[in-house]
């Protein structure tokens, strides 16, 4: 019965991501159009992939070199190998530079930077990094991989837009168990008919399948619930429709420091230019959210399609386009190593092989 709450979770989880894109232009093009530069921001930390032996020295040595004005360096131990798989032949490190170098961050492109380091050159701070590894990891240390922690830019509001919408806040309408009806998200979602439409037999057949499990599955034992990763811009603290087993405790904050992250997971609602506050709170609603009633429509009942299921929240960011690798990354094997067995992630960004390396550890223990 668990692998039907498991199939009902993961079902429910596309549903919550359902989204129309709308196409267009002319079938032949002309020209194309000239390339442009990708707005982003270096957060000023280098991720380096060394050997698992030299990993492990590493984070040996870390006491000795904690305070002062030098390189930090923080392993992201790997999780327990799970029965089958082979170790992992390479171990990420987060190398954080020198607290003088932070408030004159290296100009140029962090990649080329990147790639300077590897032989030996760099601005600044940057160019002894690879010496103060090899230092901390006992012998001369070569990168089998090595990449800048990269976000998209966060753009500023156009002066229009911002005089229409940069000052806007959201007010909840809720009152205890009552809801009621919000403004449209967007023109291009799909829309149904009437409220809850997402759960009923035209469009997902999630109602059928929840009320089915419910009726048969023993969800008073833990071990018998599926337990969700959400990875998101946070959750809308003692919100109506939160799930009624949110693991506030266990949730964590990775937006402004991914190598320390803060307990609980709360959206702080930033505005900006594609930042979406509220949008963890209504993915959260979708998967798992808790029992409503909106007397209008004639609707009492779960609100979420999976409202059994255990939910950790992991907060990455202000926006599901602006985040940093070592954000999610973190936020991956902090959820893995909680024993979920699905993460959620409606996000996009950025391309990096650390986040490569913790989605395929993350499936090698079982976690979808």
């Amino acid at each position: 019965m668990r692998d039907l709450t498991y199939l009902l979770v993961s079902t429910t989880l596309v549903v919550s991501a359902l989204q129309v894109g709308v196409a267009g232009g002319e079938e032949e093009s002309k020209a194309p159009p000239p390339k442009k530069e990708v707005p982003v921001v270096f957060s000023g930390r280098m991720l380096v992939a060394v050997r698992p032996a030299q990993a492990r020295q590493i984070e040996r040595s870390a006491p000795s070199r904690t305070g002062g004005d030098a390189w930090q360096f923080t392993r992201l131990a790997p999780l327990p190998t799970a029965r089958g798989t082979k170790p992992p032949t390479r171990e990420w490190i987060v190398a954080s530079p020198p607290a003088s170098s932070r408030s004159k961050p290296p100009t140029g492109n962090a990649w080329d930077l990147a790639h300077k380091m590897v032989d030996g050159q760099g601005d600044g701070a940057y160019r002894g990094m690879l010496g103060a590894l090899s230092r901390a990891a006992g012998s001369e240390t070569k990168p089998v991989a090595i990449e800048p922690d990269l976000s998209y830019r966060q753009e500023r509001w156009p002066p229009k837009l911002l005089a229409r919408y940069g000052k806007k806040r959201y007010k909840s309408k809720t009152s205890g168990r009552n809801l009621t009806v919000g403004d449209d998200y967007s023109v291009h979602w799909p829309e149904g008919k009437k409220f809850a439409w997402h759960l009923t037999d035209a469009y997902s057949q999630l109602k059928s399948a929840r009320d089915y499990v419910l009726k048969h599955a023993p969800l008073d034992d833990p071990a018998k619930r599926v337990k969700v990763g959400m990875l998101d811009t946070g959750y809308c603290d003692n919100h109506v429709l939160n799930p009624d087993r949110l693991d506030k405790a266990a949730s964590r904050d990775f937006s402004k420091d991914p190598l320390n992250p803060t307990v609980g997971a709360v959206d702080p609602f930033n505005f900006g230019p594609l930042n979406l506050p509220g949008h963890g709170c209504r993915v959260l609603s979708v998967l798992a959210g808790s029992r409503g009633t909106l007397q209008s429509e004639g609707f009492e009942d779960y609100i979420g399609g999976a409202p059994f299921a255990d939910v950790i929240f992991c907060r990455i960011s202000d926006s599901v386009a602006h985040f940093f690798p070592s954000s999610m990354a973190m936020a991956i094997k902090y959820a893995t190593a909680n024993d979920c067995d699905v993460l959620n992630i409606s996000h996009g960004g950025l391309p990096s092989t650390l986040l490569a390396d913790a989605i395929n550890e993350a499936y090698e223990n079982g976690t979808a």
